[in-house]
């Protein structure tokens, strides 16, 4: 028996609690988006998402962001390119921060609640060319493109994704907004995709590097000014992988309520991975 130096960092006393065969375990060498897929490869049918009773099954997921991967290419995104996100946990985000991890670029993630100063610093402090942001903040933005790198915005409904019932609802509620000039809605980014998929081009995605950066989430707001910290695939992969199997129980047949937003590293790691690779359904 080896003896204890009393530094728990060192002797790690909790490993008492766990079986073997999960201490020896490796976490997924893999993207995000193959992690996603691999999952849940044999139940296409079943729900993954459900917004405003709106069900969305894994299948449909999948198709869902990999036609986004290709909206996304067809905007000239490849990989290592910077995009700005700017949004709630909509299922458009979450079709693009899977289709972003399978192109291997990167989400630079801004809180809609940012200042148009803050939102302009972020943008331009990772050159970015592409910012993607929820339509009630675009007044925000009038100016981005004058004072950034930014080429292209595209912006999304919380709307978009609802069922059409709700859609009217919602749009009677917010009023009916006139689409701003120079701005493409999700439905003309979408349609990117869908053309460039029956345009038969065969695609060359980047394979699997360890430690690939896939997103930069700002924190440290309450001790300062918000600093960008940098997430890998396997970052994100490992604190969803380190929670599955953590000894609580989450299974498949599971509901999960997400009510964290993705704009910290806890809302895409543990509120929206997690969730997806144990195959939930995910509110």
């Amino acid at each position: 028996m080896e003896k204890l130096t009393g530094y728990a960092s060192i002797d790690k006393p909790w490993l008492k609690y766990y079986p073997k065969y999960i201490i020896d375990a490796d976490i997924p060498k893999m993207t995000m988006y193959e992690y996603l897929l691999e999952a849940n490869n044999y139940y296409p049918n079943r729900i993954a998402l459900n917004y405003f009773d709106k069900r969305i099954s894994y299948g449909e997921l999948i198709e869902k962001i990999d036609i986004t991967a290709l909206s996304l290419m067809q905007m000239g995104i490849k990989k290592g390119d910077i995009i700005t996100i700017c949004l709630p946990t909509v299922p458009e985000f979450i079709y693009l921060f899977y289709a972003i991890s399978k192109i291997g670029a990167v989400a630079n993630m801004i809180d809609p609640r940012k200042s148009t100063e803050e939102m302009i610093e972020y943008s331009s402090s990772v050159k970015s060319k592409l910012f993607i942001v929820v339509d009630t903040v675009l007044d925000k933005i009038k100016n981005l493109k004058e004072n950034t790198d930014i080429e292209f915005i595209v912006a999304i409904s919380p709307a978009d994704s609802m069922p059409k019932k709700m859609q009217k609802l919602y749009n009677l509620k917010n009023g009916f907004k006139k689409k701003k000039k120079n701005i493409i809605y999700w439905d003309n980014f979408y349609q990117l995709g869908i053309e460039r998929k029956h345009n038969i081009i065969k695609e060359d995605f980047p394979k699997y590097e360890e430690n690939t950066p896939v997103a930069i989430v700002y924190t440290g707001g309450t001790t300062g000014k918000s600093k960008g910290v940098i997430l890998s695939n396997d970052n994100i992969n490992a604190t969803a992988y380190q929670t599955l199997t953590c000894g609580y129980l989450f299974e498949r047949k599971h509901v999960w309520l997400n009510i964290m937003p993705p704009f910290i590293a806890y809302g895409i790691g543990n509120g929206l991975h997690l969730p997806l690779i144990c195959g939930m359904e995910m509110i």
